[in-house]
């Protein structure tokens, strides 16, 4: 009951997303899956379609942020979180006109999210937070040193095929968004995961400008509008320290 298309934005770049439960009849809001920091819509791993099975009464989306998978940007263009939440309103406004929303968001998809619900409030009907915080000098930060090593972006040693590095990169960043533990009792599943991060096109300079339009929010932050909010985190997570979840909960009352 999938389907993946692509979606022409109005400045020309192309989003693709995958679209569940699409010709159903319903009233129910959809829910659209907002991915995060160098991320694509495999790294759900699965979990939109197990949604959409779950619920058969709702449409399910989720989709590539531009630059990342198979959407794409053009050369020179500067990211900020206001340009992806656009992309989102552009999008569901295609496929949903005039209907509300239900966004579910991790890691930076949170971030965005949050962005989105500042500028389009009326199109959302409630959100998911997962593994995300709120900006403007409200986050607290990792301080582990794997975390800096991710973000150094460090360039392909000498000797070293784009193969391997690519691996080691997947490698790296893994080793602050999962825990040792699961890597040790499920290597079946780290490995999958691992095919997926290198099989998909995640270039550099895309993932560099997603970082950038990162700093931006953690350090302006932005206006929250009160929508009934579903707040999840991992009390193992490195890259964003679960704390964070609390301050959203306290920020949402709702």
């Amino acid at each position: 009951n999938m389907e993946q298309h692509l979606f022409s934005l109005k400045d020309g770049d192309q989003l693709q997303y995958n679209i569940f439960n699409k010709n159903i009849i319903t009233n129910k809001e959809p829910i659209v899956f907002v991915m995060g920091f160098t991320g694509v819509k495999e790294d759900w791993f699965g979990f939109d379609e197990l949604v959409a099975n779950k619920y058969p009464d709702r449409v399910v989306v989720s989709f590539d942020n531009r630059g990342m998978g198979n959407s794409n940007s053009k050369t020179g263009e500067e990211f900020t979180l206001e340009l992806f939440a656009r992309d989102i309103y552009e999008l569901t406004e295609y496929l949903f006109p005039k209907k509300q929303i239900i966004l579910h968001g991790i890691s930076m998809g949170g971030y965005i999210t949050q962005t989105f619900l500042t500028l389009f409030p009326e199109k959302v009907k409630g959100c998911v937070l997962g593994c995300t915080a709120l900006g403007g000098g409200n986050t607290i930060m990792a301080t582990d040193e794997s975390v800096t090593n991710v973000f150094s972006f460090q360039p392909k040693k000498k000797g070293v095929s784009h193969e391997e590095h690519r691996l080691n990169r997947a490698k790296d960043m893994y080793k602050i968004c999962i825990p040792q533990r699961f890597i040790d009792e499920k290597p079946d599943i780290y490995e999958e995961l691992l095919r997926i991060s290198i099989q998909q096109n995640r270039p550099v300079d895309v993932i560099i400008k997603q970082f950038q339009a990162i700093l931006g929010f953690l350090q302006n932050g932005t206006d929250l509008v009160e929508l009934p909010t579903l707040v999840i985190h991992g009390i193992q997570d490195i890259l964003i320290p679960s704390p964070n979840a609390l301050k959203i909960a306290e920020r949402f009352n709702n």
